[in-house]
């Protein structure tokens, strides 16, 4: 992809949804405390990945856990949605990623906060050594921090948003970026993107 603007009123492609495809990848923003604090934390202009199944459902992993819904849910707030395709996938790759993150959703996996938080904290390592050395010192903080990086404050039971759709593209043999999904940002999802990784698509919002 070329240096793709990240507002739609800057010359992108509008979609609909049907234009997706099945094992499409949306990222997403909205005006929610939430969303800003994520971003900030991550260094990122989006704060939200989500994974297409088809027929207008995504799963996603929000604060209620790992869930299946209706796009039109899931973007509800959404003041900036864009997808992106890994091209070239077989119809049974594509099927195995999809089947993963399905099984998380009906298995209720639970959101893994201190994943997120750790993704953050390899994104961020300033923030989390200031963050963190207030309250325990900066040398517990240093050492907090580099675990954090290393997917330390990660729950292998549990799933963050860009962890759970990274991870079903790895379990299929598709990675889509340089680090563990334990320990990604969305933000990856875009810079994946802009380096060709993945295909732009197009813009939902």
């Amino acid at each position: 992809m070329s240096s793709q603007p990240l507002a739609p009123s800057k010359g992108a492609k509008r979609i609909t949804n049907a234009q997706l495809a099945p094992g499409d990848i949306i990222v997403s923003t909205t005006d929610a405390v939430a969303s800003q604090v994520i971003r900030q934390w991550t260094h990122s202009k989006i704060s939200h990945v989500m994974l297409y199944l088809g027929h207008g459902q995504v799963v996603e992993a929000v604060a209620e856990g790992v869930v299946a819904r209706s796009l039109t849910a899931a973007l509800h707030e959404a003041t900036l949605a864009m997808a992106f395709r890994k091209k070239g996938l077989s119809h049974k790759v594509v099927q195995n990623v999809l089947t993963y993150a399905r099984a998380k959703a009906a298995e209720k996996r639970a959101y893994d906060y201190g994943g997120a938080a750790g993704g953050g904290a390899r994104a961020n390592p300033a923030a989390c050594r200031a963050l963190l050395g207030v309250s325990v010192g900066l040398l517990a903080a240093e050492l907090a921090c580099r675990s954090a990086s290393r997917g330390g404050w990660q729950d292998p039971e549990k799933y963050y948003c860009s962890e759970l759709v990274l991870e079903a593209f790895e379990r299929a043999g598709v990675r889509l970026v340089d680090t563990s999904p334990s320990v990604s940002v969305p933000q990856q999802i875009v810079d994946a993107a802009q380096k060709g990784v993945l295909a732009y698509v197009g813009h939902l919002r």
